[in-house]
């Protein structure tokens, strides 16, 4: 009857799941160092693991926190209200076929149909808006919350607000103001805050 070895597991990489186990007497160690190796690895794994947990409870609270601030008071609300004459969760009044025309038909901004924003802001434009988006989402240069949410109060009651842009042809930035109110070293264009 064979004698089974015993395997010390003294490294791991838990990216490409790689353990290195080695038998007793490996490298001229003993029994003792090898186990207390093969503790060491455990000890790292379990820290790894609380880690991402509490990166995990991180992200979560993170997430509550943005929909709480959105659900106290959503972006959209007051756009939908401005532009519809009606509160949020208001049904819409039955207008018969009869009564509709043209003239009550929304237009498009520019009156053209389509977006003339993008159009003027040209490639340029576009690359420098999508890296404010991009250091917004990655938190980079981040804006304390209560700055986050005086401009945000500051840029729904403005008129050049538009369904989450700062309307260029009104005058304004054409950026995305959820974007532009998160990054510290940002400025209104009408200069209010």
């Amino acid at each position: 009857m064979t004698e089974k070895t015993k395997l010390y597991e003294i490294s791991n990489d838990p990216t490409t799941d790689t353990h290195i186990l080695v038998p007793t007497g490996y490298g001229g160690l003993n029994d003792e160092e090898l186990q207390a190796m093969e503790d060491q690895v455990r000890k790292a794994d379990r820290l790894r693991m609380q880690e991402n947990e509490e990166l995990v409870r991180l992200r979560r609270e993170e997430q509550a926190r943005l929909k709480a601030l959105d659900d106290k008071n959503p972006a959209y609300k007051k756009q939908w209200e401005k532009n519809t004459g009606r509160k949020l969760g208001e049904p819409e009044p039955y207008i018969p076929p009869e009564q509709t025309n043209k003239e009550n038909q929304r237009q498009p901004v520019g009156g053209k149909g389509g977006c003339t924003s993008c159009a003027k802001k040209g490639l340029m434009g576009l690359i420098k808006g999508g890296a404010k988006l991009l250091k917004a989402e990655l938190g980079i240069d981040a804006a304390d919350e209560a700055t986050m949410e005086t401009r945000k109060a500051l840029c729904l009651d403005c008129p050049i607000y538009d369904f989450g842009v700062c309307l260029e042809e009104k005058g304004g930035c054409g950026c995305f103001v959820a974007a532009k109110i998160r990054i510290e070293g940002e400025e209104c264009p009408k200069g209010k805050w």
